[in-house]
């Protein structure tokens, strides 16, 4: 084994919470990853997989609350799943130059659901649980998406998606445009071999990028809860996205469910869609890929859930980022 040293974690909400799980994984130079740094960093983190586990049996109404040092600490994990994720053998091929550790798909869902997480690939295609990888063409234009294949599994921390799916589709150019819905810009992630990605830590300095929120999406029943921290909510069908956005509502709710475009021909390079929030019943998300006959009226939406006294994380424009580290230089 490698010189690596696994030192258990202090559960306090430290500024470097997860973190050193992020080291060991960047200085790793073998070929055993889980054997040296995962499964040994589990065993003596063992109060890390107590907190996640706490996290997940959180109740609210329905949404349960989260500090912002919690949204942090869920951050640093995610950015810990993306590096792992570009590790696994169906990114070998890949020309991107992420550094990853490798790792097979089966220690990569074991580690996770070490740490009490849930991991499945669901056979029907749902935004919430499904990231588009790859996109085929159907014959029919207007052909809803079916999953051809699951390179990584949903992950699910309770009723929260920590991870969605990352799957292989085919779909109608109306529904899933090639070259669009698999190579624009995913936003709300660390990094991905086969799409730029960009989250709210862009840019910032070694330090400052670790206080990024991370995203919560929920499920509950029939209800399904996007980006619950954000703070313009597009439920209402009179709601509109911010001006400067120069978006449709539709195009705002487009990137908030799938967290990027899948059909608009839109520039995707820089935008911020970190504010928005949505809340609808899972039935109204099918619909959305599989067009057929009217459905009853669906029931009143429950309002979104109260914000916390502090927000997870100010969410300053792009401008306004740049302009600060102007100012800091």
């Amino acid at each position: 084994m490698p010189n690596t040293t696994i030192i258990p974690l202090a559960m306090d909400h430290s500024p470097f919470y997860f973190l050193d799980l992020y080291d060991l994984l960047m200085s790793y130079e073998g070929t055993q990853t889980y054997a040296d740094v995962l499964a040994p960093w589990a065993e003596a983190n063992s109060e890390a997989r107590d907190w996640l586990q706490a996290f997940a049996a959180r109740t609210g109404s329905p949404v349960p609350q989260a500090d912002t040092e919690d949204l942090w600490d869920l951050y640093r994990l995610s950015v810990v799943g993306d590096i792992l994720l570009n590790g696994l053998p169906a990114h070998a091929v890949s020309k991107n130059a992420w550094k990853s550790p490798p790792l097979s798909l089966r220690q990569f869902q074991q580690f996770f659901e070490s740490l009490g997480m849930t991991g499945s690939c669901p056979a029907s295609y749902t935004p919430f649980q499904h990231e588009i990888v790859a996109v085929t063409s159907s014959e029919d234009p207007d052909a809803p998406p079916t999953v051809l294949a699951c390179a990584w599994p949903c992950l699910m921390l309770g009723p929260m998606v920590f991870l969605r799916a990352g799957t292989r589709v085919s779909a109608g150019k109306n529904v899933l445009a090639p070259g669009i819905a698999d190579r624009s810009t995913i936003y709300w992630t660390h990094c991905r071999r086969n799409r730029p990605a960009l989250d709210l830590s862009s840019g910032w300095g070694s330090n400052s990028r670790w206080r990024t929120a991370f995203r919560r999406d929920y499920q509950f029943d029939n209800l399904l809860y996007f980006n619950v921290d954000g703070s313009l909510d597009l439920s209402d069908a009179q709601s509109l996205p911010r001006r400067q956005d120069k978006w449709t509502r539709a195009q705002a709710i487009e990137l908030l469910v799938n967290h990027h475009f899948i059909t608009s021909p839109l520039a995707h390079d820089d935008l911020f869609p970190y504010d928005y929030s949505l809340r609808t019943h899972a039935q109204s998300l099918t619909a959305l890929y599989a067009p057929g006959p009217s459905t009853p009226p669906e029931p009143p939406m429950p309002p979104m859930p109260p914000k916390p006294s502090q927000p997870p994380q100010p969410k300053e424009s792009a401008l306004l980022r740049f302009l600060m580290q102007l100012n800091l230089r």
